[in-house]
């Protein structure tokens, strides 16, 4: 919970969502935001906005453990490593580094002349993606930290649709365009766009688009992307900001309106 939330800023939050009901708020240093758990549940890592930071939180012990700068600028996304919890990725505004407890490993993939957030996405303890406004990169991680493969720009990411999403081998935008990351080519762009979450597990990609405080989620089936299934969610208060996959069938948003 960030630091403009008056009653419970600073904190990490359990919620049920069964019920609506948290669990006792466990505190963090000034404003978190991006988020990232590791495989095993043991840590969430979290972007400290305030002083360009990162904190880690032992969910077991329910206590903040380690808080580290992250010697460049502000968490713009963030990632664990699928193979080991202590080692999270940053795409620290416009740089990707790796550290390991806290400590930077060497080797990281520099900015472009964009001065805008850049993200990220892991897809397996040795390869992660990242984008920038109008460029889509390919990069090993290893013991060393990150090393840049490929850098291809204005094919499958264009301004201003550059954030992604991946599942089931391939990138979903919240433009509506799916691409294939290791060809490097679109697969399509589906009549859909707003906050994306694909799932493989389910074979389903869900979108959430509307406006004011009527949205409706959309799930596509994630091979063919045929459209399956909608429902319309009114009484939304605030602008959703972020679509995520809980449990077994279940799907939440938080918005600006809390």
């Amino acid at each position: 919970v960030p630091n403009a939330q008056a009653d419970l800023g600073n904190s990490l939050l359990g919620l049920n969502p069964f019920t609506g009901a948290y669990d006792t708020p466990i505190p963090t240093s000034n404003d978190p935001d991006k988020l990232a758990v590791s495989a095993n549940g043991q840590y969430v890592y979290a972007g400290l906005d305030w002083d360009s930071s990162i904190q880690r939180i032992d969910v077991s012990n329910r206590v903040a453990d380690l808080k580290f700068p992250t010697g460049f600028d502000y968490v713009s996304d963030l990632a664990v490593l699928p193979d080991n919890p202590h080692a999270v990725v940053g795409a620290v505004h416009s740089t990707l580094v790796v550290y390991d407890d806290g400590v930077q490993r060497s080797n990281v993939v520099g900015a472009t002349e964009y001065n805008q957030p850049y993200f990220l996405a892991v897809t397996s303890p040795t390869n992660c993606y990242e984008t920038y406004p109008t460029g889509f990169r390919r990069i090993a991680i290893n013991a060393g930290g990150a090393t840049l493969l490929s850098d291809t720009r204005d094919t499958v990411v264009t301004y201003p649709d550059w954030q992604i999403e991946y599942s089931a081998g391939r990138m979903f935008t919240p433009g509506g365009r799916v691409f294939d990351p290791v060809a490097g080519t679109n697969i399509a762009t589906v009549p859909y766009s707003g906050l994306v979450a694909p799932d493989e597990t389910d074979s389903r990609v869900f979108y959430l688009s509307g406006s004011g405080s009527t949205w409706t989620l959309y799930a596509l089936d994630i091979t063919n992307l045929q459209l399956i299934n909608s429902i319309t969610i009114t009484n939304v208060s605030g602008a959703p900001t972020r679509l995520i996959r809980w449990g077994a069938d279940g799907l939440a948003f938080r918005t600006t309106g809390g």
